[in-house]
C-alpha cells in the first residue's frame, strides 16, 4: 500500500467557541495490502492548535487472526522536519487496531501542541496476517487554533 495521503483541506470553525477548531478528512485504503511501515495521512492540522479530541471511524480492515493489525496514530509534519519526540504517537501508541468496524474516541488530557502544520498519520506497526480488506477510514480532530505564538 506505502503511503496514502487525502487530498481535502482545511477546517470548520465554530461560531460560538472561541478558537474551537474542527478538522476533518477521509481517506479510502485502497487496497487490501496492508503491510509494516505504510502510512496513512489523514488530517492537516494547522501549527499552533492544541488538539484535545481525535475520533477515527474505520471499516474492518483485518479479517482473520494472528498477528493482528497494528498501528500508531500521531503527527507528522507536513514539511518533511523531524517530528517532536512523541509526536508520531501522540494520540496512539502502537498497538492493536483495524481489526473491527469501529468508531475510537481518543480525548487528549492535556491537549497536545501541534507546533508546525501537521499530517494526523497513521503507521502501521504489523501488516494483517492473512486476510487485509479493502477499506476506509474516517478521521475528525479537534481542538483550539491559537496560532503559531
Amino acid at each position: 500500500m506505502g503511503t496514502v495521503t487525502s487530498t481535502k483541506k482545511g477546517a470548520i470553525y465554530s461560531s460560538d467557541g472561541g478558537n474551537q477548531s474542527v478538522f476533518t478528512d477521509s481517506v479510502a485504503v485502497t487496497n487490501a495490502d496492508i503491510d509494516a511501515a505504510d502510512i496513512v495521512k489523514l488530517v492537516r492540522v494547522a501549527a499552533g492548535t492544541d488538539v484535545h479530541r481525535v475520533v477515527t471511524k474505520t471499516t474492518e480492515l483485518d479479517s482473520n487472526g494472528a498477528p493482528s493489525l497494528t498501528a500508531k496514530i500521531g503527527f507528522t509534519p507536513i514539511d518533511g522536519s523531524a517530528a517532536v519526540s512523541g509526536a508520531d504517537t501522540a494520540i496512539k501508541a502502537d498497538g492493536a487496531w483495524g481489526q473491527n468496524a469501529e468508531t475510537l474516541t481518543y480525548e487528549i488530557f492535556p491537549p497536545y501542541r501541534v507546533e508546525v502544520d501537521s499530517w494526523l498519520t497513521i503507521v502501521f506497526g504489523t501488516g494483517a496476517a492473512t486476510e487485509a480488506a479493502t477499506g476506509t477510514i474516517y478521521a475528525k480532530v479537534e481542538g483550539e487554533a491559537l496560532g503559531v505564538q
